[in-house]
């Protein structure tokens, strides 16, 4: 009986130390003081502490607890810097560099009222300020917390001459104003008078900036500042000319080659993409709809974080939008300022403000031209199907009618005037052969979930080189008549392909895969040689031992139609009514 009663005290005492012992709690998150006490995030989950804190809301703190009181409050400081960069595991920091994530790693997001929020993270964006960190003690990156963002600048990856490549082997550039050369990670500063030629080298892992006669060698991230920079080394626009750019420019050597990064204003950016993207002799109307479509453009691919890994928004290409193939002109300038800030909204967040060059006569769902390999796609219902034929009418219901209609040149639509309305290539089998029998295993290569091949009834796991071309059949369109998916028949098997993208590279035009120029007449204009076709809107006809290709419109057909939106301003549409033609329900929204 005593032994029992000595067992039972031990446990007593035991179960005593477990509920006193002190555990420490680190990176509290406060949300708001109630009555019954002060609500906190702990780890990601709400905790209730039953004692009023002197914090404000979004404070982070540590303290210490027993299953009976807290105690030890102590507000926590945030390191305050940008990431530059992120990966998979780990955030690359302006002035400390790469830091590690912690196994669980928290992130909070903060209102304009200042009231915290469990995040995702998705709202991380590189290059913003908007951004507090909290280190374990292990020196991980335990605690991230996000400020409201500032969207009033950019970060654009700066191509070679011709956009050919985002990785520079050698750069050379000048400015006409005194020039500021940093690497905040090294603490290096060097100060270069204006108009001195600047070259840019690597050397292994360091990149090597040589001017004056000086030369300095760097392993991190470089920047300069200071006036308007040109570089000689990149060739843009027709004729070809230097580009110049405001702002700051960002160095960073790799195993590919140098990066360049030129960080501006959203605003100055929009001056060198609306005459880049539309031309400056369009009405004033049309390119107030260009700017607000960019600008609203620029900020989606900012929040989708696509390009966060590498350090930047955008690029300078087709890949987003082109910027600086043609210098500021002065009707483009005179639409950005007008529209300043002015972005389409929807369900209070900016839309993916797809455009594009000509249409068809017709405009597609943004779910059939981007989908995943099962089919399944974003719903964005403000990219919807368009109807832009004057007056609109019925639509083809079988191949035979699509072809009559993409045959037809004397429809009349918005974009009837412009030269890629109607176009149509003509192929021999053995043209289509040494196309397809590249640019096939091309697409197998890089995305294997948009294409297949069919022997015998089944299909392949692995690739098998076609032989013996002998048609094309079109499976699968969109409700504004756009191919989704097509198949190329061999004598030894059939492949088929979808997707919009996949569709437009199999068949390849030119020297390099069919041998032999292949001209895309258009039905104005003359006759040009592209590599890939226009547009996935078209139909095949066979012809003698060949193929034509008789198709409409030029890109992707989701969104605005730059050269409808021309048609309409010059008709005396005004800007507002274009863009709700072209984007379902959006509203117009103010950043700043």
């Amino acid at each position: 009986m005593f032994r029992r009663k000595g067992l039972f005290l031990i446990a007593i005492m035991i179960i005593l130390i477990i509920l006193m012992w002190p555990r420490e709690i680190n990176h509290a998150i406060v949300v708001e003081s109630r009555a019954d006490g002060t609500l906190l995030y702990v780890n990601g989950k709400e905790s209730l502490i039953r004692k009023a804190l002197p914090f404000k809301p979004s404070s982070v703190i540590n303290y210490s607890h027993n299953a009976f009181t807290s105690w030890d409050f102590k507000l926590q400081t945030p390191l305050v810097e940008r990431v530059m960069e992120k990966g998979e595991n780990y955030l690359e920091l302006e002035s400390s560099g790469k830091f590690n994530k912690a196994e669980y790693c928290f992130f909070y997001s903060i209102d304009k009222e200042g009231k915290p929020a469990i995040s995702d993270g998705k709202g991380l964006i590189v290059g913003k300020n908007n951004v507090r960190l909290y280190m374990d003690k292990s020196n991980k990156l335990k605690t991230i917390v996000l400020y409201p963002m500032d969207y009033s600048n950019m970060r654009v990856a700066i191509s070679t001459t011709d956009f050919q490549g985002l990785y520079h082997k050698e750069i050379s550039l000048s400015s006409t104003s005194p020039i500021s050369l940093s690497c905040t990670l090294e603490k290096k500063v060097v100060d270069l008078p204006s108009s001195v030629p600047i070259h840019l080298s690597t050397s292994g892992e360091n990149l090597m900036i040589s001017a004056g006669g000086k030369s300095w060698s760097f392993k991190n991230r470089v920047y300069m500042k200071g006036g308007v920079f040109t570089i000689q080394s990149i060739k843009r626009g027709s004729p070809s000319y230097n580009p110049s750019y405001n702002g700051v420019l960002e160095f960073k050597n790799s195993v590919s080659g140098i990066t360049i990064i030129n960080e501006t204003s959203l605003e100055d950016y929009l001056l060198k993409v609306v005459p880049s993207e539309m031309p400056s002799s369009s009405a004033l109307e049309a390119l107030k709809c260009q700017a607000i479509a960019a600008r609203t453009y620029a900020v989606s691919d900012m929040l989708s974080d696509r390009f966060g890994s590498q350090g930047f928004y955008v690029d300078d290409s087709t890949q987003s939008q082109v910027y600086n193939n043609v210098p500021p002109q002065p009707q483009p300038t005179k639409a950005v300022k007008e529209t300043c800030g002015i972005i389409l909204s929807y369900n209070k967040m900016p839309i993916d403000a797809k455009y594009y060059s000509s249409s068809c006569g017709l405009g597609v769902d943004f779910k059939d031209i981007w989908f995943k390999g099962d089919g399944s796609s974003e719903d964005k219902p403000y990219l919807t199907y368009n109807n832009y034929l004057t007056p609109p009418s019925s639509l083809p219901k079988n191949e035979e009618q699509w072809l009559s209609f993409y045959k037809n040149t004397t429809l009349s639509a918005l974009d009837s005037a412009s030269p890629y309305f109607r176009w149509k290539v003509l192929l021999s089998s053995e043209e289509l052969e040494k196309s397809l029998s590249k640019s096939l295993k091309v697409i197998y290569d890089k995305k294997p979930q948009f294409i297949s091949l069919i022997k015998n009834n089944k299909t392949l796991k692995e690739y098998e080189n076609p032989e013996g071309f002998i048609d094309i059949k079109i499976l699968r369109r969109g409700a504004g008549g756009n191919v989704i998916e097509l198949e190329f028949i061999f004598k030894n098997l059939s492949i088929r392909v979808k997707s919009d993208y996949c569709v437009r590279s199999a068949v390849k035009l030119g020297i390099d895969y069919t041998g032999v120029d292949n001209p895309i007449v258009r039905y104005k204009d003359k006759p040009l040689n592209n590599s890939s076709l226009p547009s996935s809107f078209f139909s095949v006809e066979k012809h003698g031992s060949g193929f034509i290709i008789y198709g409409g419109g030029y890109g992707h057909g989701v969104g605005m139609s730059q050269f409808g939106a021309m048609e309409m301003a010059k008709k005396g549409a005004a800007c507002e009514n274009i863009l709700k033609l072209y984007y379902k329900d959006a509203v117009f929204s103010k950043l700043y």
